[in-house]
């Protein structure tokens, strides 16, 4: 009897679908698996055909996954959906779908579906009364065997990436390139997979091989600005800054009015220690789009490193204007604050970057460092103000006093 592997979400809701697909099934003599076999990769070795429901749900990652796994195994796929989702674009040309409201008119249409698939995969199945005719149901909603085409893959990986499966992803995307390179079909169409290829690289520490697949992009075509800009910050962290100034300025070339490539460079020629470059790139980003409050951000951090704390204020405050949600900028004022002995100012922007992210590390040891620091000056105030007082009042050791008053002046 051909076996039947049916992959679906663990939704109660959807129970129906899978006991009227379980129906029709047994009707034709067909047998279905049970439901998440452990050895569904066995399973799928053993099936005739793959049933697979493609809606995109929290929980679709592994029947996702399932149905790449049968393409590979040259299985043909019969893919159903909710008709109120948008399934992703596999290569298909149809798609079955289900209305949850009108279970029996979905059934009707996918005993029509699966005998057509068992009549041009020439599968043996059983005829009851009644069945319906299959002769005009075109086009199918399946996946040939075989069919595995590069956008399938493309589609895996980056549901993979959706999910932060980045090893998964690595791995569809490498059949991808495999698949082309097998065609001798890559072109610079297909750049973007290379580039894709080399992000997932990047999450997953693979430094050198994402900078390898943005070569490898860029070669293919060359006027790929994401690929210039990625591999840029990549080269960034690696410390290979004239090599990223070099990857900004292609990109400014190619999009003069894009006004983050700037920032970038800006960034890059601060690390570099080249102080006026790196001004005039943030200058030219914010002439740009005054509106941009990164741009601002940097700059105020090349203020800083320049020590003109005035300017370097104004900047991060301007960052903080455009954008009130921005933790980085409230913490970089708060340390401005904490270093002119602006205890008050330095906390309520530290407060303000741990309400935003109640994980950030940096927001709580500044804080403390700024609890520390306010109560040793008002204590120390304290006490000379007190020793002070001592001393109006005619302590006898005035001079012992006057003593220890000069030195804790010194420390606060």
């Amino acid at each position: 009897m051909p076996k039947i592997y049916l992959s679906m979400p663990n939704d109660p809701n959807i129970s129906q679908i899978r006991d009227g697909i379980q129906s029709v099934c047994n009707k034709l003599s067909l047998e279905v698996f049970p439901p998440n076999p452990q050895d569904w990769q066995v399973c799928i070795a053993n099936s005739a055909i793959i049933i697979v429901d493609i809606t995109p749900v929290p929980d679709s990652m592994f029947l996702i996954f399932q149905m790449g796994y049968a393409s590979r195994s040259e299985k043909p796929i019969l893919l159903i959906a909710n008709q109120t989702s948008t399934p992703p674009n596999l290569g298909q040309q149809n798609v079955l779908k289900y209305n949850l409201e009108n279970v029996s008119d979905f059934i009707a249409q996918f005993a029509a579906n699966i005998v057509a698939v068992c009549q041009t995969q020439r599968i043996r199945y059983q005829k009851y009364p009644n069945m319906p005719d299959a002769t005009a149901m075109q086009p199918l909603p399946i996946l040939l065997p075989g069919n595995m085409r590069v956008e399938n893959y493309v589609a895996l990986a980056d549901n993979f990436v959706d999910a932060h499966q980045y090893e998964e992803a690595y791995q569809e995307y490498t059949r991808a390139i495999l698949y082309l390179g097998q065609q001798s079909n890559l072109a610079a169409s297909h750049a973007y997979i290379l580039f894709k290829r080399g992000f997932v690289a990047k999450r997953i520490g693979h430094l050198e091989n994402a900078l390898d697949d943005y070569n490898a992009a860029i070669q293919l075509k060359a006027d790929y600005l994401d690929a210039y800009i990625a591999r840029g910050l990549a080269l960034s962290e690696i410390r290979r800054y004239d090599d990223a100034i070099q990857d900004f300025k292609k990109a400014a070339e190619l999009k003069p009015d894009f006004t983050r490539v700037y920032v970038l460079a800006g960034m890059m020629q601060r690390l570099n220690h080249n102080y006026d470059e790196a001004m005039a790139q943030l200058n030219k980003a914010i002439e740009l789009n005054p509106e941009f409050h990164e741009a601002f951000y940097q700059r105020g951090i090349l203020h800083s490193d320049l020590q003109d704390l005035d300017k370097a204020l104004a900047d991060f405050s301007q960052a903080i204007t455009l954008n009130v949600k921005y933790t980085d900028a409230y913490i970089k004022r708060g340390l401005l604050y904490l270093q002119s002995q602006k205890y008050d100012l330095a906390l309520v922007d530290f407060n303000k970057a741990i309400e935003l992210s109640a994980d950030n590390v940096e927001a709580y040891q500044y804080r403390g460092q700024t609890l520390f620091e306010k109560g040793y000056k008002e204590f120390h105030e304290q006490a000379i103000r007190d020793w002070q007082k001592a001393i109006e009042l005619g302590h006898p050791d005035a001079r012992a006093l006057e003593e220890k008053i000069r030195i804790t002046s010194k420390t606060i």
